[in-house]
């Protein structure tokens, strides 16, 4: 369950990026295939990334255009008024525990467990070993192969609560804005991110995706009439991603449907 990188069991192939969260490679076989889970992509998923990704250019090329002088030459596409924020510490536990579990949502908030557990809230965990953790909110959240309903999440969650520390409570809340995403980590609390369409599950948000929230970032853009723009910083639980995965916020196909917030007291 330690922290891993994209393609470090992999040193025979080529890696091709096809997003935030997904990587390709060729297989013996000669098939494009997810690093993830070893599926091929089939010629539909190729089509879909590729005209994504020509509907993300167009925006570059947009941008670009936007910033040219009546010289004709380009400008510097400055980036003002940058806020970032972070939690720093926090673990990034990989969904790899349970060979027939879809265990994302566990995995997120044991994240978060163990991270309060190490900055001053000992009694989160009894044994300090992650996977302890992820077992025990599994069990409580009744994950099984298709993953965590959102309540199954928040009442496993709760009950996982309550046992190792009662004073601490989760608040579920859906459909959050930026400002309540930044004001959490600006609190210094990393929280889950419920998730989908950046390359996770496009089906129902009962289903999703659970990554764990540990910073924000706005910043302008002075070419573009100072449009601003907003990124989340999460960590991922597939061992197909880096640590640190930046995620365009309600831009680029992807959102946030919900998060979730552990409140120790």
């Amino acid at each position: 369950m330690g922290e891993v990188y994209p393609g470090h069991d992999v040193p025979n192939k080529e890696l091709y990026y096809y997003g935030p969260v997904t990587y390709g490679y060729i297989s013996e076989d000669h098939k494009v295939k997810n690093l993830r889970d070893n599926r091929e992509f089939t010629q539909d998923d190729l089509e879909e990334i590729k005209e994504s990704e020509k509907a993300k250019n167009k925006i570059y090329e947009d941008s670009i255009n936007n910033s040219v002088e009546s010289s004709g030459d380009f400008t510097t596409q400055a980036v003002v008024n940058r806020v970032f924020r972070k939690v720093s510490g926090v673990p990034d536990y990989q969904q790899s525990h349970y060979p027939g579990a879809n265990d994302c949502s566990p995995v997120a908030a044991a994240n978060i467990i163990m991270y309060w557990d190490q900055n001053g809230y000992p009694s989160m965990s009894s044994s300090n070993v992650p996977a302890n953790v992820v077992e025990r909110l599994a069990n409580f959240m009744n994950t099984t192969a298709n993953g965590t309903t959102g309540a199954n999440l928040e009442i496993g969650l709760d009950r996982y609560l309550q046992e190792r520390y009662p004073s601490a409570n989760s608040d579920r809340r859906g459909d959050p804005s930026f400002s309540n995403l930044s004001t959490e980590i600006s609190a210094g609390r990393p929280a889950l991110v419920h998730v989908k369409g950046y390359g996770y599950s496009t089906g129902d948000s009962s289903v999703g995706h659970s990554v764990t929230l540990v910073g924000t970032e706005s910043y302008q853009e002075s070419s573009q009439s100072f449009k601003t723009y907003y990124n989340i910083v999460v960590h991922d639980n597939w061992t197909s991603t880096g640590k640190e995965v930046w995620l365009a916020f309600e831009r680029g196909g992807g959102s946030v449907y919900a998060h979730t917030v552990v409140f120790p007291k």
